[in-house]
């Protein structure tokens, strides 16, 4: 009977369904509330975004409660009558469709549709229930929602739309940049985590979340496009990811790994790209603030950014809105219940992380990419994603369509392996790329030819540098069908990344244009110049509208165009006659070539002082300030290291002298020990020789025996054991002479003639002790082989002035040779 209970339960456990749980999370800092009380006019984008979400009511919403208080606005002020104003006052957001729950904080809402609540039904099973028992600490309606909507927990109260008691006003930043608020009540910070059931056997099931909100960088780098990496803090405000600060979001993407079970997240965001998709997730940095923490575990789960660069992502959020309240179905359109049902699509029965295809990747972001085109953006790169898989590091682009090309290290290993396989080919073959609108490239080095071929009636195809931050990208040659001024103006100026992006071409062929014909003097359009050794900048401009500089060398003369001013002016360099090279060709050399480039977690990409030789202007005050930052950062961790050793040197200092004091005790302790022994001994010796005197044998005989003791503890004691002053134990005994004929075996005799710290010797110790007139004493010593000096007889002669007739023996003994 107890085997088929068992199997009973073994079998409800193995019969519970796999179940995925969705989440859409809008953030705002209050930002799009306090824009639409100084404009009215103003449509935020999470805001229109939240109302898609709201409009497709197939999903949970936690959302930022200005938010939600800017969708009430919509629908309560009459003078707003735009078309998204108007299709949002016409949904119908009624009790029926809903229910909704005021975080205890007051900032965040939850609002979960009671369609979603019906379609979880088909899981609330007998082997649900069964299985849920097993977790008392969550009632089985938390663990099938997946948040803790328990009453009695009070992390939660549920409201109705009527009465939402909304409070923006109140709204604090640092409660999203720290994941925490005060509770005025119990008077302790809440964790705005325990929103969720936090749990991650099967039972808890498999999130798929998609996350929204503004993103920023740090405020240095708007300044100083140069900042590297790690000059950056991750204090609150310096990087702003999702409407959450980096320490926030760190803690988010730790919560989704450690504390839930998730499967995917996608979150869209400004300046989403570049160092933002690396920063969050690595586990240390060499910095002598720390400012970068370190103990961050692999994400287990997709991660997916709806940003390709470093740089604003344009949305065009009301028109998906639109279509949504129209019921108007697009591909261009955002839909948050396609992504949600998509990712279940492609992995129905799943009770861990996903890992999907390109394809099924394609289908399932193309439902939350609005990639807007605009003149300066024509391809609409920056809304592009990309994807980081289960338990790896490091994000990639993602195809959309097939007019993008990735050129990352794979492909070029493949190609160059291609190459090396083929015996009719002395140099690679060319890289064609044809009718491409988007090239990403992710090498620092492409050691090969690229051909790009475009239609000249469509905008040329957009030339990416994938490096992170400020980066530089070394290309052998480049031939293409496009004009110099649009390839420096539509294909390398058709991003504008907050970083500085350096691309440097060995061999540029382009077709001339006015701006080559002006520089050169050529006279024909549409033919092909081939320029060298081309160095072009990507600057931006304070966040401002990109520019460029472009060096190039023509006719050994060196050319600075500040573009789009495509006058030439000729930098004020020395030349270099080595193999005919110019300081500039040989700087770039020497760069490419430095076999032991420093690196971190991040690498540093750049060698400043080679640049610093041919730049001028505001580009040459940038690298000298970026030198003086580097130096007063070595200067300051030079600072530390010295500091550093010598706060060691005192803790040695302190240990040696501690151990001094410690040793000097110990000495004179066993100094000690030794000489107590000694004066035992002695005491020992004389009783002997009374008991000797008076005939009385059996003393003797008791004598003997601890006397022969004693000597076996003697022997085993080191004699000539100094105290701290240089004193042996025979210096300070004054019946040397009784012991001396014993103490062979720890040779005692060899130091009688040692000296201490005064330069004192056992003689003239005894000399100055109470028994200084036995004459036996001097001759015990004598026969051991004292050295005698005209010194001690002298003391001799002082101590015993008084008795001549001692004075006399003990004279002759000591002027007389040791017995042999």
């Amino acid at each position: 009977m107890k085997i088929i209970i068992k199997l009973f339960f073994a079998l409800n456990v193995i019969a519970l369904n796999a179940r995925f749980l969705d989440v859409a999370i809008f953030m705002d800092k209050n930002q799009e509330a306090n824009e639409m009380v100084k404009n009215p006019t103003y449509r935020g984008p999470i805001t229109l975004d939240l109302g898609i979400s709201l409009c497709q009511k197939n999903f949970p919403i936690i959302t930022s409660a200005s938010l939600l208080s800017n969708i009430q606005n919509f629908k309560k002020n009459p003078k707003l009558t735009q078309p998204t104003d108007l299709a949002i006052k016409s949904m119908p957001l009624l009790d029926t469709q809903w229910d909704i729950y005021k975080h205890r904080s007051g900032l965040l809402y939850l609002l979960i549709p009671k369609t979603y609540l019906n379609n979880l039904k088909q899981y609330n099973t007998t082997q649900f229930l069964t299985e849920a028992l097993k977790y008392p600490q969550f009632l089985p309606q938390e663990i099938l929602t997946g948040f803790r909507i328990n009453p009695a927990t009070g992390i939660f109260k549920k409201v109705s739309w009527t009465n939402l008691e909304l409070e923006p006003a109140k709204y604090n930043a640092e409660y999203v940049n720290n994941w925490k608020s005060y509770d005025a009540k119990t008077k302790k910070d809440v964790n705005w985590l325990e929103i969720f059931t936090s749990g991650q056997d099967d039972i808890f099931g498999l999130w798929n979340i998609s996350l929204d909100g503004h993103g920023s960088y740090a405020t240095e780098i708007f300044k100083n496009p140069g900042f590297m990496p790690k000059s950056v803090s991750e204090s609150s405000g310096a990087f702003v990811i999702a409407g959450l600060s980096l320490s926030g979001y760190r803690t988010f993407i730790q919560f989704l790994t450690d504390n839930i079970k998730t499967n995917f997240l996608h979150y869209t965001t400004c300046f989403g790209g570049d160092l933002t998709l690396f920063l969050p997730y690595i586990t240390s940095l060499l910095n002598y603030k720390g400012n970068i923490k370190g103990g961050v575990k692999k994400p287990n789960f997709t991660i997916a950014a709806g940003a390709l660069t470093s740089e604003l992502v344009y949305v065009n959020s009301g028109k998906s809105l639109l279509g949504c309240i129209h019921n108007i179905k697009a591909p261009a359109l955002i839909n948050y219940k396609s992504f949600f049902n998509d990712l279940k699509k492609f992995s129905p029965n799943a009770f861990k992380a996903v890992i999907y295809n390109d394809k099924e990747l394609r289908e399932i972001l193309l439902n939350v990419t609005d990639r807007v085109k605009t003149g300066i953006d024509p391809y609409g790169i920056s809304g592009l994603p990309s994807v980081m898989f289960p338990n790896s590091e490091i994000f990639r682009a993602v195809k959309l369509d097939d007019k993008t090309t990735i050129l990352n290290e794979v492909f070029l290993k493949k190609y160059l392996l291609a190459f090396k396989g083929s015996k009719l080919l002395t140099t690679p073959k060319t890289i064609v790329l044809k009718d491409q609108e988007v090239i990403l490239i992710y090498p620092s080095v492409v050691p090969v030819e690229i051909q790009i071929n475009s239609d000249y009636k469509k905008p040329a195809p957009a030339i990416v540098s994938m490096g992170l931050g400020m980066s530089l990208t070394k290309i052998f040659s480049l031939n293409t069908n496009i004009s110099f001024y649009r390839f420096l103006n539509e294909s390398i100026g058709a991003v504008n990344p907050v970083f500085n992006k350096y691309f440097f071409i060995n061999k540029l062929t382009v077709l001339n244009d006015d701006t080559t014909k002006k520089l050169f003097g050529y006279t024909k359009n549409y033919e092909k110049i081939t320029l060298k050794n081309v160095l072009i900048l990507i600057k931006n401009d304070n966040g401002k509208r990109r520019y460029s500089t472009i060096f190039m060398t023509e006719d050994n003369k060196v050319y600075k165009i500040a573009f789009p001013d495509p006058l030439p002016k000729q930098l004020k360099i020395s030349y270099s006659n080595t193999a005919g090279k110019t300081d500039f060709e040989n700087s770039m050399e020497s760069y490419f070539n430095s076999s032991n480039p420093a690196t971190t977690e991040i690498k540093e990409v750049m060698d400043w002082k080679y640049l610093s030789k041919i730049l001028s202007g505001g580009d040459k005050e940038l690298f000298d300030k970026l030198e003086k930052i580097k130096k007063d950062s070595d200067n300051k961790l030079a600072k530390a290291k010295a500091d550093k050793l010598k706060m060691d040197k005192l803790a040695a200092d302190k240990i040696a002298k501690d151990k001094i004091a410690t040793d000097k005790a110990n000495q004179e302790k066993q100094f000690k020990t030794i000489s107590d022994k000694l004066v035992i001994f002695t005491n020992l010796i004389s009783q002997l020789n009374k008991a000797k005197a008076n005939k009385k044998p059996k003393l003797v005989k008791q004598l003997n025996i601890k006397i022969n003791q004693a000597k076996k503890n003697l022997s085993k004691m080191p004699i000539n054991f100094k105290n701290n002053n240089g004193q042996t134990p025979l210096m300070l005994n004054p019946k040397v002479a009784l012991i001396l004929p014993l103490l062979d075996k720890n040779k005692a005799n060899n130091t009688v003639n040692a000296k201490d710290a005064k330069g004192k010797t056992v003689l003239q110790y005894l000399i100055q002790s109470a028994d200084a007139d036995k004459v036996y004493i001097y001759r015990a010593l004598i026969n051991t082989g004292v050295k005698v000096t005209p010194k001690d007889i002298k003391l001799v002669q002082n101590k015993l002035k008084n008795k001549p007739k001692k004075l006399k023996a003990i004279i002759a003994l000591l002027k007389s040779k040791p017995k042999k």
